[in-house]
């Protein structure tokens, strides 16, 4: 019995003693739950009364209890906020949000009239005003749009800790970084500048100096505006374009970095068409299709601007063939009528702005968008479609009737132009040097798109084998400069870095590939030839933009 009791006291004890441990843990445990603390650097404070907040944070919006209520709300806008146990134990307001033109936008820092490059802090959050500015959504840095005024920074200790987008932008002017003479550099070694009116560079300190017209000056400081009395032009002699030293509207920021000198030309969108369209279609091609090109040029660059791929140099577009040439060549009364007569306005495709993608020449058939560039999703309006009247269902993308297709030379809108047919020879043994693989002994075409044109080639060398996987990989791996080009007329081209265009087929004799193709660019969107060849048959620049961008419509922005 008194076993049996001893035994009974031990249970009663070890259970007593394990319930406290559990209490005590359980207890523990909690306690440290409740008071575990939670900090929400940069958020965004959409509402509050004094007893809840609703704070915006990394994508989530969460409405909490104050663990003391406050005598008055807090205001919206960046806090830091404090949350212990789930409840708000402290906010910590940020200064007042500053504005300004961004000019420059780059991975440490932004940069920003009257203030100056600022870096970026530890913590950095943006956000884009949604509702009437009643709420708002998680943006990116690189949605900062440059040239433009549309978002509030708020700064502490001199670093940016939260961005706010403010409104929605429109854009009307557009930011063009200027190559070198060689279009191989966005650096030049020196700048010199005149105008062919007064002209004065504003430098860092906002110093003024007035130089007379036809001043040459050699330009020298970190930071330099260069702007023109009145209408003026400022010619940059330190460049070289189709028609001599160029000259441009608007100003120019001058920027000195470790590499040389940027120059960003800011002006308005339609005088930048004055000198896209005649740098991109001869003026000898129609005021249609001029009229045509010049609503291509103004969609194309109005989504460059929103794009603002070149936010780190302070610019939305170069003025090469990277973007669209511009300022290669004179402006003419014909180029700036079609540009006149077409102000504001814009291809869409439903509620946004088409990118109207644009070439040289057809071979014949267009090129699937989608396929050319691999992107996910197919474009309604930037499909491959024959350019002739004539119906056919012809498989381009199978070998052999691409073949009889780009062989036969079949009449469509391009026929007459001299790119619309060429052919070339290639050194085996030249190109699979330059290319590092050996003498190629073959080249395999493993995919071609709707159109014809070469998606995926294969080279196989002495040494290795180079996939090509892309269209435009083929084209610039098989091309060289060296490499002569007889066109259709009988004229030859050489200096030509790519080949002309991904529409060709090709056979080997001996060390020596022959290349028969046709068409000059990337073929998707609009074939300029093709348009002055609608226009000449009476099309208006609306029809020619209907064929080319099937679906679209068109908007006057402004």
């Amino acid at each position: 019995m008194k076993k049996i009791s001893r035994f009974l006291v031990i249970c009663i004890v070890l259970c007593l003693g394990l319930m406290g441990y559990w209490f005590y843990g359980g207890y523990r445990d909690g306690h440290k739950q409740n008071d575990q603390i939670e900090q929400l650097v940069n958020a965004y404070i959409e509402q509050s009364t004094t007893s809840t907040i609703k704070v915006f944070y990394k994508g989530n919006v969460k409405e909490y209890s104050f663990v003391t209520p406050l005598s008055t709300p807090v205001k919206k806008g960046i806090s830091d906020v404090t949350v212990t146990g789930g409840k708000v134990s402290k906010v910590s307001m940020k200064p007042d949000a500053i504005s300004g033109k961004v000019t420059e936008v780059g991975d440490n820092s932004i940069q920003i009239n009257e203030y100056g490059t600022l870096p970026i802090g530890k913590n950095f959050q943006a956000y884009r005003y949604q509702n009437k500015e009643t709420e708002v959504k998680s943006a990116s840095k690189d949605e900062i749009v440059v040239g433009y005024s549309a978002t509030k920074f708020v700064v502490v200790d001199r670093q940016i800790v939260a961005a706010i987008l403010t409104e929605k932008i429109t854009p009307t002017t557009i930011r063009v970084l200027l190559m070198d003479s060689s279009h191989k550099s966005y650096y030049h070694k020196k700048v010199v500048i005149s105008a062919n009116s007064k002209f004065y560079i504003k430098d860092e300190n906002n110093k003024i100096k007035w130089y007379k017209k036809g001043s040459k000056v050699t330009v020298s400081g970190q930071r330099l505006l260069a702007s023109t009395e009145g209408k003026g032009k400022i010619k940059v002699h330190n460049i070289n374009r189709g028609m001599g030293n160029p000259q441009y509207d608007g100003n120019l920021e001058i920027t000195k970095k470790a590499d040389g000198y940027l120059i960003v030309n800011e002006v308005s969108l339609e005088k930048y068409l004055y000198g896209v369209v005649p740098s991109e279609m001869p003026k000898s091609f129609g005021l249609e299709a001029l009229k045509a090109q010049s609503i291509c040029a103004r969609s194309y660059g109005y989504q460059q601007i929103l794009t603002n791929k070149l936010r780190g140099y302070g610019a939305h577009v170069d003025d090469s063939t990277n973007f669209q040439v511009y300022n290669n060549s004179n402006q003419v009364k014909v180029t700036k009528q079609a540009v006149d007569e077409t102000t504001g306005m814009v291809a869409m495709s439903g509620d946004t702005v088409a990118t109207t993608y644009f070439f040289s020449t057809s071979c014949g058939t267009t090129a699937d968008g989608s396929q050319v560039w691999k992107t996910e999703n197919k474009v309604p309006y930037l499909i491959s479609k024959l350019q002739s009247d004539v119906a056919s269902n012809t498989d381009l993308s199978n070998e052999k009737e691409f073949s009889d297709f780009i062989r036969k030379k079949e009449k469509a809108y391009d026929s007459k132009g001299p790119w619309f047919r060429w052919k070339c020879q290639i050194s085996a043994k030249g190109i699979g040097e330059k290319l590092g693989i050996g003498t190629i002994k073959e080249i395999q075409i493993i995919k071609r798109g709707q159109g014809g044109t070469v998606l995926e080639a294969k080279a196989i060398g002495e040494k290795k084998i180079l996939e090509m996987n892309t269209a435009y990989s083929v084209r610039e791996k098989l091309g060289d400069p060296s490499i002569c080009f007889e066109r259709q007329d009988g004229s030859k081209v050489a200096g030509v870095s790519i080949l002309p265009s991904g529409f060709f087929v090709l056979s080997k004799k001996g060390d020596t590939f022959t290349l028969f193709g046709g068409g000059y660019g990337h073929g998707v969107g609009m074939s300029q030839t093709g348009a002055s060849a609608l226009a000449s048959t009476g099309k208006g620049y609306e029809a020619i933009l209907k064929h080319y961008y099937p679906g679209t419509s068109l908007l006057k922005l402004y």
